[in-house]
């Protein structure tokens, strides 16, 4: 299933070359996300202190080096996943070619997420979060421990993350960043939507099997859940305010990528969350020059568990091209050439719709 605006409601089958769909539905089959491309240039560097892998930065072209970065942000310490989707994102827009290309893509990965120095969450420490092997608590507690120190785990990848957006420019002095996207994984799928959200030089999102933050707060605030403390409820606030949520989501780009099976982040418990934010992104507060607000769409796919496949790869190619690398204002015919509508036109509600069949048709 899949939804936004103007797309048939259909099912979305996934890759047969991919294991992670069918059998072992949470399996992430790593190489085949790079879908057999060449592998892209990779230049290691330190930003603010963090390391950092650049994909594609040899390969940036033209004389006002305007770029768009993608952020690939790790669902772990070691997230195996970050380096082929870098691989397969940049192979498949490399297939488009130049005509209606206004941008270069340059993809950024942190592998550390969420490992950086211990700090203390709700007034304890990571350490005091965590259950030891042999404690004796009661369920409600337990969960509550739990979720505080889930919440450490993305709190501390967040700060890291947008630690890097504010330095990587200085870092990369002949790249003039003019587009910021976010994706990732689970934890990293749940970082892409709260980038979007939180950031707002963060224009496109492509979150893979993460739920919103809005989900997740009315979960945690639900009858049956533990109390939540004070402070994790100033966390959950801004999340429970729609005059916010229109602000945050104006205008932004959101493709979101779940698997139908996924038990870890499943779509039912988001969906009636997620189609309030494709109301919000539409709005046209932070719409840019020639575009009419944002759009939200989703694809829900069948036999699919909690896992990345090489359609999602695909998807997530043509939604950074679509949105970040094509000028808005192209000409026409170099932009349909590429398989691209653009925005800003009477027809542009059946331009989308068009695009958003090409993507889901993968």
């Amino acid at each position: 299933m899949f939804g936004g605006p103007g797309v048939p409601v259909v099912a979305a089958v996934p890759d047969a070359t991919s294991h992670s769909g069918f059998g072992t539905l949470n399996k992430v089959d790593y190489p085949t996300l790079g879908l057999g491309h060449p592998l892209p240039s990779e230049v290691k560097i330190q930003v603010g202190g963090l390391p950092v892998a650049v994909w594609g930065l040899e390969e940036v072209e033209g004389d006002g080096k305007r770029g768009v970065v993608v952020l690939v942000v790790a669902r772990a310490k070691e997230d195996l996943s970050t380096p082929y989707l870098a691989q397969g994102i940049l192979g498949q827009v490399a297939l488009k070619g130049s005509k209606a290309k206004a941008r270069n893509l340059i993809i950024v990965t942190l592998a550390r997420n969420g490992s950086g120095p211990e700090k203390p969450v709700f007034g304890k420490s990571a350490q005091q979060l965590q259950v030891p092997s042999n404690a004796t608590m009661d369920r409600s507690a337990l969960k509550l421990t739990l979720n505080q120190y889930q919440y450490r785990r993305r709190q501390i990848a967040l700060d890291e993350i947008e630690q890097l957006i504010a330095a990587l420019p200085a870092a990369l002095p002949g790249l003039i960043i003019e587009e910021w996207a976010a994706t990732g994984i689970s934890l990293g799928g749940f970082i892409a939507w709260k980038l979007i959200h939180d950031n707002p030089r963060v224009h496109i999102g492509i979150p893979i099997d993460g739920l919103p933050f809005e989900s997740i707060s009315k979960r945690l605030s639900s009858p049956g859940s533990p109390s939540i403390t004070p402070d994790l409820q100033n966390v959950l606030l801004p999340f429970t305010d729609p005059a916010q949520g229109r602000k945050a989501y104006s205008g932004k780009k959101i493709l979101g990528l779940f698997g139908k099976e996924s038990t870890f982040a499943p779509f039912t418990h988001a969906e009636g969350d997620i189609r309030q934010i494709e109301t919000w992104t539409e709005n046209q507060d932070q719409g840019k020059e020639g575009e009419k607000g944002g759009i939200l769409a989703w694809d829900v796919q069948e036999n699919v568990g909690h896992t990345c496949t090489v359609q999602m790869v695909k998807q997530a190619a043509e939604w950074v091209w679509r949105y970040g690398m094509v000028d808005p204002t192209a000409d026409e015919g170099a932009a349909a050439a590429e398989g691209v509508g653009s925005t800003g036109s009477t027809g542009e509600k059946k331009k989308r719709g068009s695009f958003l069949k090409k993507v889901f048709s993968r």
